[in-house]
């Protein structure tokens, strides 16, 4: 996004730009293999969304994922996070308001893509580094 874009520390974003996962995005984009901003919509059963509920209903779940790329052996799946979190809990607290998100991520991309995704990654641009699930 980019007023949240605008509003973070260069700094940090010089931290990601060098990181390992921005070299492994480099990489894929010379291969043609990084995908950026896919939208998606996909059915989910709502027993699925709420174990209460018994119904075979669906619900349509829509979502943009920020990045994904391709390696030799599948996709990774790249979710930038700007929130302000401290440095001791930074991690679990991310892991706790993220991972249904991502896992939703990580379904709809095989679906569209036929592939398995590898790895689902936050990456924290308040923590400067890689939070993977």
């Amino acid at each position: 996004n980019k007023n949240e874009l605008e509003a973070i520390d260069k700094s940090k974003l010089l931290n990601f730009l060098s990181s390992k996962i921005a070299e492994r995005m480099r990489l894929a984009s010379t291969e043609n293999k990084l995908f950026i901003e896919r939208q998606f919509i996909m059915g989910v059963k709502a027993s699925e969304v709420n174990k209460q509920m018994k119904s075979d209903e669906l619900f349509l779940i829509q979502g943009i994922i920020d990045v994904y790329f391709e390696e030799d052996d599948g996709l990774v799946l790249l979710d930038y996070k700007t929130d302000k979190v401290g440095h001791k809990h930074g991690e679990e607290t991310l892991i706790k308001r993220y991972s249904v998100q991502l896992d939703y991520y990580k379904k709809a991309l095989e679906q569209l893509t036929g592939k398995k995704v590898k790895e689902s990654i936050i990456y924290s641009l308040e923590l400067g580094k890689e939070v993977k699930l």
